[in-house]
């Protein structure tokens, strides 16, 4: 079993308090609790008394800090994959052991070699004490750290856009295209926008024309960028739904400013390598252009869009 925060802390302060004592006293915990803090206590045994009254009063405090958020579980394999090939064999292994299954097998694919021939066998990695483990788990998570939150009963704002989840976000940048497309075909003549709707996939099109049907009370400026940004893009007919993405990418990052580039690498993370790549080459392209004042109104789209998806989500449950 793994201890809580409750019976962490009841383990530390017995070995702080009772040091020498410590190992009559956890056997009178029920079972499961007593044999986990007995072992944990039996590896701490090899230090001598200051030593573990010292790790016990760190790690105490460590225990009383707020908790952050991490993002661990919707970081892609493509991420882990280049984070975990810069660290040691050991750390590799311990971070795969929480790792389902399946993401397991897929990462294991990516790896070079090298590294796979450096891995310990499974029976080694659980060979490794739990205090061990718990530090390299801890290390690697904190490389993904997320140090805010969103509850939906509050007002879902653009700073909360990294908060979202992974099927969640790639459904914002699309509702971001189809709202765009349907921007620039606002105004066009009925042969150019069929055009451009026979390009579309079935699903793709019943979106924009839903954007198209309503009445959205859009400036000509607004409209004008659309158009801009429809012309920017490459339609190929191989995969409409790259060009639709490309276009939510563009949006998005006009509305980028440099004081969220620390939520952008939480999103980019959560995206294949591929695809952030594009993401971070529209931002690499707009955001020393974009200001304040700029940014508003592509913002208010990227809300929009967003709301769509949760209110969806929502109504889903």
């Amino acid at each position: 079993m793994n201890l809580d925060t409750r019976q962490k802390a009841f383990f530390l302060f017995t070995v702080r308090l009772r040091t020498k004592q410590a190992d009559q006293l956890l056997k009178w915990l029920p079972q499961k609790e007593s044999a986990e803090m007995l072992a944990r206590f039996k590896e701490l045994k090899e230090h001598d008394e200051e030593t573990i009254k010292s790790v016990a009063v760190s790690e105490l405090r460590r225990l009383a800090k707020p908790k952050s958020l991490n993002y661990l579980s919707e970081v892609h394999d493509d991420w882990i994959v280049s984070f975990l090939k810069k660290e040691s064999p050991e750390m590799i292994a311990t971070v795969l052991r929480y790792l389902p299954a399946e993401r397991v097998d897929a990462i294991l694919q990516a790896f070079p070699p090298e590294i796979l021939d450096r891995l310990p066998q499974i029976a080694d990695a659980y060979s490794v004490p739990q205090v061990l483990v718990d530090l390299l788990k801890q290390r690697f998570e904190n490389l993904f750290v997320v140090n805010k939150d969103y509850h939906s009963s509050n007002d879902f704002e653009f700073e909360h856009f990294c908060l979202l989840n992974v099927e969640q976000m790639a459904q914002v940048f699309l509702e971001i295209g189809y709202y765009e497309i349907a921007l620039a075909l606002k105004t066009v003549p009925r042969q150019a926008r069929d055009k451009v709707m026979a390009r579309l996939l079935q699903r793709d099109k019943q979106r924009v024309a839903l954007y198209l049907d309503s009445d959205q009370g859009v400036s000509v400026q607004r409209i004008k960028k659309a158009q801009i940004h429809l012309l920017s893009r490459d339609i190929g007919t191989d995969n409409p739904a790259d060009f639709i993405e490309g276009l939510g990418f563009l949006v998005f990052a006009r509305a980028v400013l440099p004081k969220d580039l620390d939520d952008f690498d939480i999103i980019m993370r959560k995206m294949p390598l591929k695809k952030a790549r594009l993401l971070q080459t529209s931002i690499n392209e707009h955001i020393q252009q974009n200001s304040e004042a700029s940014v508003l109104l592509f913002r208010e789209d990227v809300l929009k869009a967003a709301k769509v998806v949760l209110t969806k989500k929502r109504h889903s449950v």
